[in-house]
């Protein structure tokens, strides 16, 4: 024996073996029952001196027993019926729950059993078992010995007695409640059966029972389980070390069980030496030894062994689905105990081998790019929402990880869901009358949250603010301001009502919520997500079945996932089977529909993800996506969580990824793990389940309706036809007139009055001559104040001069002014014109003339590029013209405030002395038509020419005002209803443009006519 190996030695007989009535000590007057009912027993089987009326009565209540007694194999054929079989839709088991008894049902065979474990079991629990009838007769001694004498100073508290046989019977025979009683009638009962067992059956059949029945910890029921559970392996492959380990469990399971919970299924954790478990492995080798079924070398050579547990995974599919919602359903539909009493045989609606699926897709991308980030973690779900049936449940990356808190379900776990619940605020939106093409300003924007009383300043997804944006493109790129403009209009209320009304069921906080709601200022469930959406993909209707596993609170929504298609009893009965989903409407088709129409549409994602069609799924069907980031943790870019959900119409997924013990997550986005996860779990669901591509149908209550652009409001007569598209509306909201609903009606183009001299807002005061109404685009103030951006996003999108000027702040210089001639002064001859041309942002000048008070069109004699403060602006010769009434101005472009002009009345008198007039330079354009839509080639037709005509050119530049022209044409003939030139579109982007016919005559200057056209090609 080595230093330090624990020696065995011989112990006397004497030492306990087992307690003879087994369970808690107890005291009083039961005690006395106790010590009575043992001495009993032992003086009726042991037979001598057994005399008086003791004997007779026990004899007689003997009899009286073993007539009561049916035959053993009709009690263990009316045992519960064992533990619940769970399988997945297509017959595969998933789990089968095990009660104390189910060793008995489905035994491992007494060849298939480790001799080291039956020998140590019989050494440890009843060395008499191949000899006795049934019972310990020696133990019975002891035991009553003890029980009745102050032996050692234990005055009742003695050991017990109990058989192999005797424990066998009190496990099959003696019910539940009764066992831990400590009378004599229950062991006189005990002990009948014990000897009606052993007159019946074999020792190996009763040893058999027996070793398939008995606890050996935690949920270890039965030899076989606790050769898997602690070792990894067969019961018959146990060494003599491993048995004596096991056996010595069944006398205190609580006391002797290794393990206990502490260790990660997986780990190889040596036995502790002095531990509670290695001093019982050493008693029960000792034992052993005593009784002779072991050898000294053997008991030395099994106590060097150094066990190492290797604690197995218990058998196990879709664990969080069937120990989870699975179990909650049995017990709730068939009671507490049907899970392991009635021998069900349960089919549910998962799919295996799409979960298993499910569960690679998801571990393969965290393991790829959520371990870098610090994330962990994740869970999956697929529904059909054509039943409701639950097809995957991946309650988190693996239930045994104890290092991620795998047996977290983060199915029904609450989270912080980012962005993924905006398309319920948008189709709250859509309820009060907006449609797909409404427009929000995406500026900057500050807010004070009442539900935290803190200001709230919500960011984008990308730099810079976009300005005017439609609601399909904002929700498509996940804008945040936007979101929150939404819930603002929307209502929060409104939103948490609809919220609810699809299916979420934890929006219950006290204190209320606030706009955040929309970008994730609530805490919700996978679950939940995968229902809300299911509505979206049925067009507003919830399917699934009544509520059982819960009930729902006043306001929720009371259908849940279907979980069970068919529970079947032991007998073969069908106690419930799936036949046709409940089905209810909670939102008209029309709203979830909108809210579909932008989710699928690609074009709605390029802004954010870089790319168009970011959430599009491989083979490019209909599907529908939107994605979600939690950013909870204050002052840090670190978020909680990422999601993506997503459907087609018949067919939804969601995904969660992130850690259960909520810790921070660095340099990820939802597109790294959950898109990815949900993208081929989608596709692997589509192949699996056989899915054709299918359009998501639109709902007669959805129409297409112009708007005016940029407000996505429904026209005016102020909104120009140039500035109008289509939007999808619910018919049911719109509204009939402006006087009914004038916030669904455009207010951004207003008629404004602007002085012609400043290119500013006219004041009160200023001249009527220098006054004229014109149709701005004036943005709300408040929206646009704190946006330095908008000139920038005007001159881009080509109306920089259609903005509404400001007011003009006192002591405003005027851009233009003439000084001379004055107003309404009689001219002749070379005129020179004298006055001020000058801006910061000028782009250039021109001196014109026209006939008449209020000419119709003007000929520009002059054009500069160079500004004047005050002098010179330019000649114009009036003895070309007839003699006559003229007004002559001044015309100044500047990019920030468009046109400003100065113009006079003037009376043309040269008399006889006047040169022979000549018709001035005349321009009429017949197509395209001024605000027409074209696209291709356009062909610019009319009539062009002067007398003295030098040539006709036909130009081009983006936006109203341009600054800057492109030459596409170019004749000196005069042209008569004909074609002035041609204009190819295709290689150009779509938008606002300007044409522009200048016709220049040799003595009279040039004439020029615009239009303004948008170009829309097909792509």
């Amino acid at each position: 024996m080595t230093t330090g190996q624990p020696a065995l030695r011989r112990r006397t007989r004497t030492r306990a073996i087992g307690r003879a009535f087994g369970g808690p000590r107890g005291g009083g007057r039961s005690r006395l029952l106790i010590v009575f009912a043992g001495v009993l027993f032992a003086l009726l089987v042991l037979g001598g001196g057994v005399a008086g009326g003791m004997g007779l009565y026990a004899m007689q209540r003997y009899d009286e027993i073993a007539a009561g007694v049916v035959p053993p194999e009709q009690l263990i054929a009316q045992l519960p019926r064992g533990g619940a079989r769970i399988y997945d839709r297509n017959g595969v088991l998933l789990y089968e729950f095990v009660d104390d008894l189910a060793g008995l049902r489905r035994p491992v065979p007494l060849s298939e059993i480790s001799p080291w474990l039956i020998k140590a079991t019989i050494s440890t629990e009843d060395a008499s078992f191949e000899t006795n009838n049934g019972l310990n007769t020696r133990g019975l001694v002891r035991a009553a010995m003890e029980n009745l004498t102050p032996i050692r100073g234990n005055f009742l508290e003695g050991s017990g007695g109990s058989s192999i046989t005797q424990q066998l019977a009190k496990n099959v025979y003696i019910p539940r409640a009764e066992r831990a009683e400590r009378s004599p009638e229950r062991k006189l009962k005990e002990t009948v059966i014990a000897l009606e067992l052993t007159k019946r059956y074999t020792k190996d059949q009763i040893l058999e029972w027996y070793l398939n029945s008995i606890p050996y910890g935690g949920i270890y029921t039965g030899i076989q389980a606790a050769a898997e559970g602690y070792f990894g392996k067969d019961a018959k492959d146990l060494t003599l070390a491993e048995a004596a380990v096991l056996a010595g469990i069944p006398q205190s399971p609580a006391a002797y069980a290794p393990l206990q919970g502490r260790l990660t299924p997986g780990d190889d954790v040596s036995l502790t030496p002095g531990s509670p478990t290695k001093v019982r492995q050493l008693e029960v080798l000792q034992l052993m030894l005593d009784h002779g079924a072991i050898s000294q070398e053997q008991a030395d050579a099994a106590v060097r062994v150094a066990i190492e547990f290797r604690p197995n995974r218990f058998e196990i599919e879709a664990a969080h689905f069937v120990l989870g919602r699975v179990a909650t359903e049995i017990r709730e539909r068939f009671g507490e105990q049907a899970l392991f009493r009635d021998g069900l045989e349960v089919t549910t609606t998962l799919d295996l081998e799409l979960q298993h699926e499910a569960e690679r897709i998801l571990d393969e991308k965290i393991t790829e790019f959520g371990e870098p980030a610090a994330l962990f973690n994740g869970a999956a779900i697929v529904l059909d929402p054509l039943t409701g049936q639950l097809l995957t449940y991946v309650g988190s990356r693996d239930y045994f990880r104890d290092d991620i808190l795998g047996r977290n379900d983060n199915i029904i776990g609450q989270n912080s869901p980012g962005s993924t619940l905006k398309p319920f605020t948008f189709m709250t939106a859509f309820t009060e009358g907006w449609g797909t093409g409404t427009g929000i300003l995406d500026t900057p924007l500050s807010l004070i949250d009442f539900a935290t009383g803190e200001a709230y300043v919500p960011r984008d997804p990308i730099q810079g603010f976009l300005g005017p944006i439609t609601a399909a493109s904002a929700l498509g790129n996940s804008l945040n301001i936007t979101a929150v403009k939404a819930i603002e209009f929307a209502g929060v209320e409104r939103t948490r009502q609809m919220l609810m009304q699809v299916g979420f069921t934890t929006l219950d906080n006290p204190l209320g919520y606030g706009p955040s709601l929309t970008v994730g200022g609530v805490d919700v469930t996978l679950q939940d997500q995968a229902i809300g959406y299911s509505v979206l993909a049925n067009n507003g209707v919830m399917r699934g079945q009544d509520m059982v596993t819960a009930q729902p609170e006043p306001g929720e929504r009371t259908l849940e996932p279907v979980a069970l298609l068919k529970v079947v009893d032991a007998d073969g009965d069908t106690l419930y089977q799936f036949d046709q989903p409940v089905e209810r409407r909670v939102v008209p088709a029309e709203f979830p529909y909108l809210v579909t129409s932008i989710l699928s549409d690609g074009r709605n994602q390029c802004i954010t993800y870089g790319v168009c069609y970011a959430l599009s799924l491989p083979d490019g069907r209909p599907s529908a996506a939107k994605t979600g980031t939690s950013e909870p943790f204050e002052d840090s870019r670190a978020i909680g969580e990422t999601w993506t959900m997503g459907y087609t119409p018949n067919l939804v997924a969601g995904v969660w990824s992130g850690n259960s013990d909520n810790s921070p997550i660095n340099g990820i986005t939802s597109t790294s793990v959950s898109l990815r996860t949900w993208r081929e779990l989608m596709a692997a669901a589509i192949e699996r389940l056989e899915l054709a591509p299918t359009p998501f149908e639109r709902p007669p209550g959805v129409v297409e309706r112009e708007v005016c652009w940029p407000s996505g409001r429904l026209p005016t007569e102020h909104c120009p036809s140039l500035h109008r598209y289509t939007s999808l509306f619910a018919a049911s909201v719109l509204p009939r007139d402006p006087e009914s609903a004038p916030e669904l009606y455009d207010s951004w183009w207003q008629t404004v009055r602007i002085d012609t001299r400043s290119g500013l807002l006219a004041a009160a005061t200023a001249p009527a001559t220098f006054v004229r109404e014109e149709v701005r685009l004036v943005f709300p103030r408040d929206e646009v104040a704190k946006w330095g951006g908008l000139a920038a996003w005007a001159e881009k999108a080509g109306v920089g001069a259609l903005l509404a000027p400001i007011e003009a702040p006192p002591g405003t210089a005027l851009l233009v002014q003439i000084t001379s001639p004055a107003a309404s002064t009689t001219v002749q001859g070379r005129v020179i014109v004298t006055g001020r041309a000058m801006s910061d942002q000028l782009v250039s000048f021109a001196v014109e003339w026209g006939r008449g008070a209020a000419p119709t069109q003007w000929i520009r004699v002059q054009e500069s590029t160079r500004g004047v403060l005050n002098g010179p602006l330019g000649v114009w010769d009036t003895s070309v013209v007839p003699d006559g009434e003229y007004t002559l101005r001044v015309v100044l472009q500047d990019t920030e405030r468009g046109t400003a002009y100065y113009q006079v009345p003037l009376t043309v008198m040269n008399g006889e002395a006047a040169a022979p007039s000549l018709d001035q330079p005349y321009i009429a354009l017949t197509r395209p038509t001024n605000n027409q839509v074209v696209s291709g080639t356009v062909t610019v037709t009319g009539t062009a020419g002067a007398t003295a005509l030098l040539e006709t050119t036909i130009e081009v530049g983006a936006g109203i005002a341009p600054t800057d022209w492109q030459l596409i044409g170019r004749t000196t003939s005069q042209i008569v209803d004909g074609v002035i030139a041609t204009w190819d579109t295709a290689g150009i982007p779509d938008g606002v443009y300007t044409l522009r016919v200048v016709v220049r005559d040799q003595a009279l200057g040039s004439a020029q006519s615009t239009i303004v056209v948008s170009v829309r090609n097909a792509r």
